[in-house]
């Protein structure tokens, strides 16, 4: 089996970029709201391989997209992670 090339992988910039994109938020990264960063990553998680559509509308979010919702975040808006407490211990 072949391992991926790491270049075929999106990274965490390009993830908000492309979701800015598709939800017509043209800002920088910068000066984006609380709402609109909450905006992007839920799009982010829905985009995910294990979200599914509850009713058909309803987007129910496995593992994978929370886990790429909460890295991305931690990783573009470090102050927001803090600031809702995204993190857990166990």
């Amino acid at each position: 089996m072949k391992m991926p090339d790491i270049n075929e992988y999106m990274t965490a910039g390009e993830l908000i970029d492309w979701a800015q994109a598709n939800l017509k938020i043209m800002k920088p990264k910068e000066a984006l709201t609380n709402s609109e960063i909450r905006e992007i990553m839920r799009w982010i998680g829905m985009c995910s391989v294990d979200t599914i559509f509850a009713g058909g509308e309803k987007p129910v979010m496995g593992r994978i997209g929370i886990g790429l919702m909460l890295t991305v975040t931690l990783l573009e808006f470090p102050e927001y992670y803090a600031k809702y407490e995204l993190s857990q211990f166990n």
